[in-house]
């Protein structure tokens, strides 16, 4: 497979991924009533902008050689166990989408911008500007939640978030693809560590939530 190739397939599993996440963000904007107008705006917004990055990377990877098939968006419903209560489910998923995937999301993408060339600079770009304000969402949610009720009971399921959240792309080691907007495996596993330990420590700190 030639690194062409193999650029393609990672940005055509991406443009699958938003889909997905595009249900998501659906779901949760569906389930936001009582939420501060700023905060419901926000997140209707994130769902079109999922909607967007999944064009962005599909004409990224037919770029590169490998078509991308339609998929509809996902009936994705909210994250977290049937047990929990609507409202809770619906804070699960803002923190595990916005506070966890979307800040992982974006320190990744940080570093990507920094070695992505032509088509694919612009759409890491574009991207990481809507995550940095899709992560604000999670953020956002737990603190207005946290202002009435207790949060702590996130902090037994932080870890399977966080499982759930680390990249799941495949790229053979030893080939650089980092112009195409894809790091390497090592890079990939290194970024969301760090994030774990300054961002997501710190900031679920605040609101007694540990893991």
């Amino acid at each position: 497979m030639t690194q062409r190739e193999q650029a393609g397939r990672t940005w055509a599993f991406r443009a699958a991924v938003e889909v997905e996440v595009q249900g998501v963000f659906h779901a949760l904007a569906a389930n936001s009533r009582g939420a501060p107008q700023a905060l419901r705006a926000l997140t209707e917004r994130a769902a079109q902008d999922e909607g967007r990055h999944r064009v962005e990377c599909a004409e990224l990877a037919e770029s590169l050689g490998v078509l991308v098939p339609e998929l509809p968006v996902a009936r994705a419903g909210l994250l977290g166990p049937p047990t929990l209560s609507t409202d809770r489910r619906a804070l699960f998923t803002a923190v595990a989408l916005g506070c966890i995937t979307e800040s992982i999301s974006a320190a990744l993408l940080g570093e990507m911008l920094e070695h992505a060339q032509g088509l694919a600079r612009n759409v890491v770009h574009g991207v990481l500007r809507d995550e940095v304000d899709h992560a604000r969402i999670g953020w956002g949610w737990l603190a207005w939640q946290a202002q009435n009720s207790d949060v702590s009971w996130l902090g037994a399921h932080v870890p399977a978030m966080i499982a759930a959240a680390l990249p799941r792309e495949q790229v053979d080691s030893g080939v650089d693809l980092r112009e195409f907007g894809i790091l390497s495996g090592d890079r990939a596993r290194t970024i969301p560590q760090e994030v774990i330990q300054d961002v997501l420590r710190p900031g679920f700190a605040q609101f007694n939530i540990l893991f």
